[in-house]
This record gives structure tokens, sequence and C-alpha cells, in this order.
């Protein structure tokens, strides 16, 4: 709505993975908000690309589109939108947008997946700049969840207040939230699989929708990659994820791709991985958390571009890629089994969908060894560390106050809400689905 009501505004533009939920929201935003609404899917509409093809003239496109469409379309000025679904296999819809944009009769969204990675392989297309807004959809949030599964406001205000005024929430709601959140771990924030849990309450009825996703994931590594080999690249980047996550150091590492993809290790480079892992950020699969040369600000100024984690999208398809075990074990509360990437994996999840870039630190030589999570700046330098087990004490964030000058030092972990004796914040996990209120925002 705050793009539909700023004056002046360009055509918007969003983008996200696949299965997130983008036609759908699209859709029932324009039923609710124009009297005049047009609707045109370039994946099944495949005529309709032809209106794109030389003249983006506003009028002339538009006369294109009736001449190719199935029944009269009515564009009326100041009443109608436009909804472009798809464009990926439209790839001349992102030029055109300049042309509405000037010509300000209509209301214009374009939307589609990959759009990331064909902006990258259609460097002929020209898309421009400046014409155009962009807004990138995620998969469901724990509080979106929470709304789907009809938990009352009321309790999530009271958690929301006792996280901003560092107030323990109690036994009784800590312990259901702590449920919730373990059963959105699972689930994840996939619409379709939040639909279907919604329906049956049972977390295993999820991983057939999970694998149905993947499927189609895989198959997009088919279709948007040119050359069988970069195919093989870009698949054997994306299986690595669940096992490097699971190792002590979670810095991505390529010798352990060529490994698990049958060579030795010897041949992986960065260089022969790059396309691949660009492939994956781009086409919305992974969250890529950067590491930083030292804690302060500005933390921007201080990212490494050979250093980083990759976190997969959604917690629930890394869950159904870990397999049943793993489910069970999160599902019981079995801390025998380490849960430490699952955990690390929604935390990260949940600070991007909260708006913020993935950063973390660490000092590997010397006395003063360390290793922060995540880095959040925010009125200074907040530094994170994420525990899943019964081991709540971190030398990390003991040590990085005496060495920096740390705004606040934060744990997410299963206890209630606290500061220890050595000012360290523990929240319990699902406060990071909270973190704007965690930080004061």
């Amino acid at each position: 709505m705050k793009w539909k009501e700023k004056e002046g505004h360009k055509p918007l533009v969003v983008t996200g993975a696949r299965q997130v939920g983008k036609t759908y929201l699209i859709d029932y935003f324009a039923r609710k908000n124009y009297p005049h609404y047009i609707y045109v899917d370039f994946s099944s509409m495949v005529l309709m690309r032809k209106a794109f093809e030389s003249n983006l003239d506003v009028d002339n496109v538009l006369s294109l589109m009736n001449l190719y469409s199935d029944k009269r379309l009515d564009f009326v000025p100041g009443k109608t939108l436009i909804f472009f679904d798809e464009v990926q296999e439209c790839p001349s819809v992102r030029t055109a947008l300049k042309q509405f944009s000037l010509d300000g009769r209509f209301d214009v969204i374009a939307s589609g997946s990959l759009l990331g990675v064909l902006n990258r392989r259609n460097s002929s297309i020209f898309y421009p700049v400046g014409y155009e807004e962009q807004y990138e959809l995620r998969s469901l949030d724990f509080e979106e969840f929470l709304w789907a599964l009809d938990v009352p406001e009321d309790a999530i205000g009271m958690v929301c207040r006792s996280i901003r005024d560092k107030r323990p929430l109690g036994e009784s709601l800590l312990s259901r939230f702590l449920q919730l959140f373990r059963e959105y771990m699972v689930v994840g924030g996939m619409p379709e699989a939040v639909v279907e849990y919604v329906k049956t309450r049972n977390v295993f009825d999820v991983n057939e929708i999970h694998r149905m996703i993947l499927r189609t994931s895989y198959a997009d590594m088919s279709r948007y990659v040119d050359s069988p080999k970069e195919q093989t690249l870009v698949r054997a980047c994306f299986n690595s994820i669940p096992g490097q996550l699971s190792q002590t150091n979670k810095k991505f590492i390529f010798s352990y791709v060529d490994e698990n993809d049958g060579g030795d290790g010897s041949n992986a480079t960065a260089d022969k991985y790059r396309f691949a892992l660009w492939w994956i950020h781009d086409a919305g699969y992974a969250n890529f958390c950067m590491q930083i040369s030292e804690p302060v600000v500005p933390i921007e100024a201080k990212v490494r571009q050979d250093a980083f984690k990759v976190y997969l999208y959604d917690t629930g398809i890394l869950m159904t890629l870990y397999g049943v075990d793993s489910r069970i074990a999160l599902a019981s509360e079995d801390y025998s089994v380490n849960m430490g990437a699952v955990a690390e994996n929604i935390v990260a999840e949940c600070i991007v969908k909260s708006g913020f870039p993935l950063r973390y630190y660490v000092k590997s030589n010397g006395t003063d060894r360390m290793e922060l999570d995540f880095i959040v700046e925010c009125g200074g330098v907040n530094v994170i560390e994420v525990k899943s087990g019964k081991n709540r004490h971190s030398a990390s964030l003991r040590k990085v106050s005496n060495m920096y000058p740390i705004n606040r030092r934060i744990m997410f972990d299963i206890t209630d809400i606290r500061v220890d004796e050595q000012g360290i914040e523990h929240y319990p996990l699902f406060a990071a689905a909270f973190i704007r209120d965690v930080l004061g925002m």
C-alpha cells in the first residue's frame, strides 16, 4: 500500500525465490485495490510475449496486448493495475517499464523468479536504471507463521514487550513459544508448506512439499544454467550447504564441495566455483554471511570478499535435507543431537527477514581467538552468538568487549530473557525473529 499511495510511484518489480508467494500476494493486492486489473502470465500466455518484441511505446504495447489476448483488455488511466508475471520468460518487459514509468497513466507490477540470474545471463537486454522500484519477497517469517496458526495477537504483543523490556517471559509463555518456534524451524516459511501444516498440524506432512520445491530448484539449475559443466558445479555447491553448516568452522570451503562431488579437493578454487555461488545467490536459494575484518563501525567498510558462510534460504527445507532423524530430534527436544547448524540457519534467516545484512567475525590466531556468529550494526556494534544446547557459555562474548567498543552482547539460546553478571543479554531463540525489538527499534 505504501507503494500505491506514494505520489509519482514507478513500476514495482517484485523479486524472490520460487514459491515464496509472489503471484498470490500481488493478485490479492490488485483485486482489493483496483477497479481494473490486467493479469499477464508470460509462462502460459506465450503469444503475449510478441507485444514486447519491437516498439515498446506504451500505446503500441497495449494495442498488441489486446491483439494477442483471448478477451478484451480495458486499460483505464488512473484506475488500472497491470501485473506482468513470470517476466523471466519475456526479459524485454523490464526494458518496457521505462516507457510505462514515463507515461504514468497505469500502475504496473512485474514479478518473476530468477530475475537476478537472468540479469547476469542476458547482458544484451537493457534494464533502465531509475525507472523501477524493487522489493524482494521472502518466505513467511515467524510472526506471519504465528498469524497463520491463529496465535492471539495479545500473546505475540506480550512477547515483544518482554523482549524490549528485557523482562522474563515466565515458564508458560516461554515453553509455548519455544515449541511454536521448533515447529516453524521444521515447517519453514514456504507458503504451501505452511498451508499444509495449518490443515494437518503434522510436521512430517510438509516433507513432500519441501521435496517438490527442491525438485523445482534442481530443474531451474538445469534450465537456467547454460552448460552441463556449470550445472554440475551449481548443484555441487548447493548440495554442500547442509554439510558445510554442520562443520565446526562454518566458513564456506571450496575443497569441501570438490571432495563431496567426487574430487580430491586439490582442484577446488574460488575461480572454479565463483559462477556457481553467484547463481545460487542471485536465484535467492541462499543467504550469504560475509566475514568482517574487525567489529567496528561502519562494519560495511570492513567486509571481506574472500571469506563467507552460506545459509539455506528456508530452514524448513534445510531440515528436510538433513532427514527424518533431525526433525524428530528437534521436535522431541533431544539435545544429544547437535542442532547448532539449524539454530544458526534460522537466526540468519530471521536477521535477513528483519532487513539486516549478514556479517560475522573471526579471530583465529593469537591469544584472543574468538568467533562471533553474527554482527548487526544498530546504534553501534551488536555481537550475537547462537546456542542450541545446554551449554550457554561464550568465551567470545566475554572477550570481545575488552578489545572493541561493543554496544550490546546478545546470546540466543533456549532459556528465558535475562542479563547475566557479565552484562551478556540472553534471549530465547525465537527472539531472533523479533530482533528489531531486541535492538529497541
